[in-house]
């Protein structure tokens, strides 16, 4: 499930890639652009796990499962280096990465 909305939001993110591209290049020139861009990711995490629990997950799968969502985004978008089309693969192969690193595969 949260694989699937983190595709929609980087589908989102870069529908525009002109606008993806510059919106990028403004954060990483400026660290209070880049501060609230951080900020912002990290308020969407309580009402995920909100909605997690509310669906029936347990407290510790909606505490824990929009941060793992979350740490794939930021390694995805760090790895993807501002290339809208590198996005969401980037965050795919993040969330492929799971079971490499708890050594389930």
């Amino acid at each position: 499930m949260l694989r699937d909305t983190v595709s929609d939001v980087c589908a989102w993110a870069t529908r525009d890639t002109d606008r993806y591209v510059l919106r990028e290049r403004l954060i990483a020139e400026n660290p209070e652009l880049a501060d609230r861009a951080a900020r912002k990711h990290r308020r969407l995490v309580e009402p995920v796990g909100e909605l997690l629990r509310q669906q029936g997950a347990s407290a510790e799968t909606a505490a824990l499962a929009p941060q793992v969502a979350l740490a794939c985004y930021q390694a995805g978008h760090q790895v993807a280096g501002g290339d809208p089309a590198a996005l969401w693969p980037s965050v795919s192969a993040a969330f492929d990465q799971l079971g490499v690193v708890s050594g389930q595969t």
